[in-house]
């Protein structure tokens, strides 16, 4: 029973925070989501191109649907299909998706200093306008610690839930290539890991 609510005390908590960030500055979150979806993305077709350069490496045709798809698609863009064009786009791939986490990140750091900056200034705005009475009551730390430690923690829970986003959407991309690729094992994969993650 206890667990319980403790479970429901933290799922508040983490709609709170996710209704945070979304909320304190939605055109910069709205930035954070496109870059992360399409690194996400550019990390998605590189990924892909792996299957027929595993095929051409070993010398033999890919044979399977999804590397078929893959070098149709390539040379429908007019590009090569070789072994060389096919690691070109790995590595195009895995470039873009690199400069696009960290233009992400970049601007998450940003929103986590604006975040922290903005709290302890709305913390001093509040302590301004409280009676002098509740100021001289306070312990000695207690309002130092609120404006110093606890805003860099906000800060950081911001910074968590970005990251989480971003390994979010990691993880559904990564989801949807092992449908494409074989949905039956992707199927037994997720049930294994809901399991073992159900026992941890």
């Amino acid at each position: 029973m206890t667990s319980h609510i403790v479970d429901q005390v933290r799922l508040r908590g983490l709609l709170a925070l996710l209704r945070i960030f979304v909320l304190y500055d939605p055109l910069r979150m709205l930035l954070i989501l496109m870059c992360l979806i399409f690194a996400g993305i550019a990390e998605g077709v590189g990924v892909l191109a792996i299957l027929p350069v595993l095929g051409l490496a070993t010398g033999d045709l890919p044979n399977n649907k999804l590397s078929q798809l893959v070098l149709s698609v390539v040379g429908g863009l007019g590009l090569s299909t070789s072994l060389f064009g096919l690691l070109a786009i790995i590595v195009l791939g895995m470039f873009l998706k690199a400069g696009l986490t960290l233009m992400a990140q970049r601007i998450v750091g940003f929103a986590v200093a604006d975040f922290s900056t903005d709290l302890r200034l709305k913390l001093i705005s509040w302590l301004m306008k409280a009676r002098w009475s509740y100021c001289v009551s306070l312990p000695a730390g207690r309002v130092m610690n609120a404006v110093a430690t606890e805003a860099t923690t906000a800060g950081a829970a911001y910074n968590a839930v970005a990251n989480c986003l971003a390994i979010a959407i990691q993880v559904a991309l990564f989801c949807a290539l092992a449908l494409l690729s074989s949905w039956q094992v992707t199927v037994v994969g997720l049930v294994v890991g809901g399991i073992m993650i159900v026992l941890l």
